[in-house]
């Protein structure tokens, strides 16, 4: 999906480098390019658009959900 957005990047990251004191991790399925940030040591995963939380449809806390697939480029992986 290209952005209509015009920006100038000032940095790259890639699977496995840290940014902020998080572990970038590469989780392609929602979109190919997806990424989640993660810090192990304080359990705190950042998933970005690619979850939806137990504030949804009255799920219980800590219950976690892959996108729906319309919004997935690949359902599976995702």
């Amino acid at each position: 999906m290209e952005s209509e957005v015009d920006v100038v990047v000032d940095d790259r990251y890639a699977d496995g480098d840290d940014v902020a004191g998080f572990e970038t991790v590469h989780v392609p399925g929602h979109r190919a390019d997806n990424h989640a940030l993660v810090d192990e040591s304080r359990g705190l995963l950042v998933a970005g658009d690619a979850l939806i939380g137990a504030d949804w449809r009255g799920l219980p806390a800590g219950y976690l959900l892959p996108p729906e697939a319309d919004y997935s480029d690949d359902q599976t992986a995702a």
